[in-house]
């Protein structure tokens, strides 16, 4: 039973209403629950995938961090204390310039005074656009924070045709927010190769301490190269793993500098990359590559360590989050649309060796629609639940947080919103962007979802709390009963 921080008192629910719980009887959309909850009025039925009532207000948190137009929340990771920390940008100066930005909240989606100023750390970093894409947290409560900045105001963070800048860092800080001086430089390694534009995607922590930074290079000319660079506990990189502590994955690939990719850590110390490659025409597909846990590219995944997803010609695939399930099986999403066609939420599943789950919906692919009009749809994070079933979280245009859920065989979970999918849009900015939308999901002890991300234009860093299981809501009491 969740209480808000706000209300201390432990309320009573009305007799009716007690009764419904007691029996059990509140199993969206059943027709004789609903009318349960209506003759407990105020109390009514929620489904699994409404927003939860009883977080912040009226189950969203919206920060406006800056004063300017700025991406706002790319990442966030929960912590064990029910706090989140979110990564992105903001901008003081009506988006001239943004600023590396790091926010946390408490767990009803309030800042949390006790971090940064106000809830709040922004590192500046001088003229420019910089952008934290990735945070992590380390065991003894230090976060990591990795991105880019480059000193051309025109190319701002996320911009459309792929956002490459001239240099990149990653922070480390103290749990109050103060950049942890014992690692790199006070707190921060910078890498600058410029001509050679470098972007910071993801950063993954090993059991052992040491850092995984997955990033792309491109000298501007030629292909770009997916790598990954392994740091030590001190922000030195590590030697022995790559070359020199780089792992590259250039050979073999036509890599595309779009939106960041996905990554994610195996048990065995391998990194799995998703992207996007020019390999059909000129056309864009999904991919994978598996790097092991010495950094070399791992030759028994797929073809020579990689794994391109066929497509017809004219098709487009992005892949932007890479998952595990407990079984090993790898969970990639993004967004698919043939030529002419809509876009929408796409989902492949594969087996350890990169061939296809044919298990899997259809031939090992997922695809869902969010609306039936063609706008900008893609899936940036992937998360699976304690069932076995899958949540995708991203955007259909960027104005909402859209989720789809499924079950274990990848076919649309109904009871989720309306026929698989919710859509939280109110009261977020009307103005969207091929790069925001819901950027993570968490699983929360409760079970219910957390999202987050950005759905505007202005610094945002909003929250939501999804219900994962029908429950009723007593609004007189501020008060979730989930049977």
């Amino acid at each position: 039973m969740n209480r808000p921080d706000r209300s201390p008192l432990r309320p009573v629910l009305p007799s009716a209403l007690a009764a419904l719980l007691a029996a059990g009887v509140c199993v969206a959309p059943s027709t004789d629950a609903r009318a349960a909850c209506a003759a407990a009025p105020p109390s009514r039925c929620l489904r699994a995938g409404d927003r939860d009532p009883t977080f912040h207000f009226d189950g969203v948190a919206v920060h406006d961090i800056g004063n300017g137009s700025s991406r706002g929340a790319m990442d966030m990771v929960l912590l064990a204390d029910g706090r989140v920390v979110m990564g992105g940008s903001s901008s003081l100066d009506g988006g001239e310039n943004h600023d590396p930005t790091l926010v946390r909240v408490g767990p009803n989606g309030f800042l949390d005074g006790s971090f940064g100023t106000g809830g709040v750390v922004r590192i500046p970093l001088g003229e420019g656009n910089a952008i934290i894409q990735s945070v992590a947290v380390q065991p003894d409560g230090k976060i990591l924070a990795a991105g880019g900045r480059d000193q051309d105001p025109f190319r701002q963070p996320g911009y459309t045709t792929g956002y490459l800048p001239r240099e990149t860092f990653v922070f480390r800080f103290e749990a109050n927010g103060d950049l942890d001086e014992s690692f790199g430089v006070d707190g921060q390694v910078v890498v600058n190769t410029f001509p050679i534009l470098r972007r910071y995607d993801r950063v993954l922590l090993q059991p052992d301490g040491k850092i995984l930074v997955v990033g792309l290079g491109w000298s501007g000319t030629g292909e770009a190269d997916y790598f990954v660079e392994r740091y030590d506990s001190t922000g030195a990189l590590d030697s022995s793993y790559g070359s020199a502590g780089v792992a590259s994955t250039k050979e073999g690939l036509h890599w595309a500098t779009y939106e960041r990719a996905g990554a994610t850590l195996a048990p065995d110390g391998s990194v799995l990359i998703g992207a996007s490659v020019f390999a059909v025409g000129s056309f864009i597909n999904c991919a994978l590559v598996r790097v092991d846990a010495n950094g070399a590219v791992d030759p028994s995944f797929g073809t020579a360590g990689h794994v391109v997803f066929p497509q017809e010609a004219g098709d487009v695939c992005n892949l932007k989050a890479v998952t595990l399930q407990p079984d090993g099986k790898i969970l990639a999403g993004g967004t698919f649309y043939e030529e002419s066609d809509e876009q929408a939420f796409a989902l492949w599943r594969l087996n350890d060796d990169g061939s296809p789950d044919l298990s899997f919906r259809k031939l090992g692919r997922s695809l869902t629609r969010i609306t039936r009009y063609p706008v900008t749809t893609t899936t940036w994070a992937v998360l699976v639940e304690a069932d076995g079933k899958i949540v995708e979280a991203g955007s259909n245009g960027g104005a909402e947080f859209d989720l789809a859920r499924h079950k274990s065989d990848g076919r649309l979970d109904r009871k989720f919103g309306r026929r698989g999918v919710a859509r939280i849009g109110r009261p977020f900015a009307p103005r969207t962007a091929v790069f925001d939308g819901a950027h993570a999901v968490a699983r929360l002890p409760s079970g219910h979802l957390l999202v987050g991300g950005n759905p505007g234009h202005e610094g945002t860093f909003a929250l939501t709390r999804v219900l994962d299981r029908p429950c009723i809501y007593d609004p007189n009491a501020n008060q979730l009963s989930c049977p």
